[in-house]
């Protein structure tokens, strides 16, 4: 009876234990709710919901940001890309990298698909795709954005951390997505110069929108491309949280094609499918729908383009361009994102060199001499051979196709050659 009794007190112990360990009261760890049901998909992609999302709380955030630096960079006004970073080099003193001509991202449409590619930093960064409920309509998609690393995902998943300020704010990141109804969308950053990136309602102000979460906006509110577009430039002022100017591309169940510009305190809409980043208003486009390039044209890309003197993805629209008539599939899509793959600017093997993504010194424009780009290059490649050992370099954070009228996503990330499939409330 007295060996009985042990076992009975040490299978109580352990029953004991294991709820303790089960409620988080072990080990000084206290476990967190995962209201988002967050879950990891690869080392990179996360899943998760969110619903009821809260527009006043982000108007907040991003008008205190613009005021007062609370985003990711505080001491830069809390905008989201700081203004200069210390890059690497391995065999000469750090150079600085002068992002207000950065560029990065392309976006189009044709035939019932969406593709995007969303190039930025090489980091730690998460790519969360995100099943949006309770607006006018359910959605799906990707949101990714500064300083939401994998870690901080990965505590979400282990319930160690819940992020619950960042959560909120997070949907309101979205770089792509689909509606219920079918309108699609994905927006790109534009290199502005000296321009007042943001725009003033045409008609009457009824929305006041920090331009990041425009994409957001579209998919909680429309189901039409040409009525989103054309709200957005008749009823609302877009003002840019960071003084970066974007572009939007909407398209939707019909085939319809929008891309929306803010720019000079006008909002600018032109019926297109092929963005990167410079403005297309006023751009003269050949006949075969491309754009002059430094290699091409050079010393003449301005006159005989119109597009501004720091036009990004002059190159990288040209091969979306030169592939159009042949996008009827996700792998065609993915042919030609693969093709776009931002990693492709610095690989000495590109030709033509992409000489309108290395605007890194401030004297250069689309007119100058294509060996001026080619040393920005070189240094540019080398910080791409040493991005592991604490060098700065850029990527595509994922590559997305959108299947619009079955409201299903495709999405690879950083460049891994992994397909992941979503489905709209799926």
């Amino acid at each position: 009876m007295e060996f009985k009794g042990i076992y009975v007190i040490i299978a109580t112990l352990i029953i004991v234990a294991a709820l303790f360990v089960g409620l988080g009261m072990l080990d000084g760890y206290s476990a967190v709710d995962n209201p988002y049901n967050m879950k990891q998909v690869d080392s990179y992609l996360f899943e998760c919901d969110a619903q009821d999302l809260d527009y006043d709380y982000a108007y907040d955030f991003f008008a205190n940001m613009t005021t007062v630096g609370v985003g990711p960079y505080p001491d830069n006004g809390g905008a989201l890309y700081a203004d200069e970073y210390t890059v690497y080099q391995s065999n000469s003193s750090p150079t600085i990298h002068k992002p207000k001509y950065d560029g990065g991202c392309t976006g189009f449409t044709k035939n019932g698909f969406l593709g995007r590619s969303f190039d930025w930093v090489y980091d730690n960064a998460s790519t969360i795709v995100m099943h949006v409920n309770g607006a006018k309509y359910d959605s799906l998609a990707v949101v990714s954005f500064p300083n939401m690393t994998k870690d901080m995902c990965n505590e979400i998943v282990n319930g160690t951390n819940n992020y619950t300020d960042w959560m909120k704010i997070a949907p309101f990141f979205t770089m792509d997505g689909t509606n219920e109804a079918g309108l699609t969308c994905e927006y790109n950053v534009v290199p502005l110069d000296d321009a007042n990136p943001n725009s003033v309602a045409a008609i009457e102000t009824k929305e006041k929108l920090p331009n990041v979460m425009l994409t957001r906006y579209c998919l909680d509110n429309f189901d039409d491309a040409k009525e989103a577009a054309e709200y957005l430039r008749d009823y609302c002022d877009v003002y840019s949280v960071d003084n970066k100017a974007l572009h939007l591309l909407i398209t939707d169940k019909k085939g319809q094609a929008y891309i929306v510009e803010f720019m000079d305190g006008k909002a600018e809409v032109n019926e297109h499918s092929i963005q990167t980043n410079f403005f297309i208003e006023g751009v003269h486009f050949r006949e075969n729908g491309t754009v002059p390039t430094p290699v091409s044209d050079e010393g003449k890309v301005i006159e005989l383009s119109n597009i501004t003197a720091h036009g990004d993805g002059l190159e990288r629209y040209n091969i979306v361009a030169a592939d159009y008539n042949n996008l009827n599939s996700v792998s065609d899509f993915f042919n030609t994102l693969h093709k776009v793959r931002y990693t492709n600017a610095f690989k000495p093997e590109t030709n033509p060199m992409w000489c309108s993504e290395f605007f890194y010194n401030p004297d250069l424009t689309l007119d100058s001499n294509v060996s001026e780009f080619k040393e920005v290059q070189d240094i540019f490649y080398d910080m791409y051979l040493h991005r592991d050992e604490g060098g700065f370099s850029f990527h595509s954070i994922h590559q997305s196709v959108w299947d619009i009228d079955k409201g299903v996503l495709y999405i690879e990330v950083r460049e891994q050659n992994i397909c992941h499939e979503f489905k709209l409330n799926g």
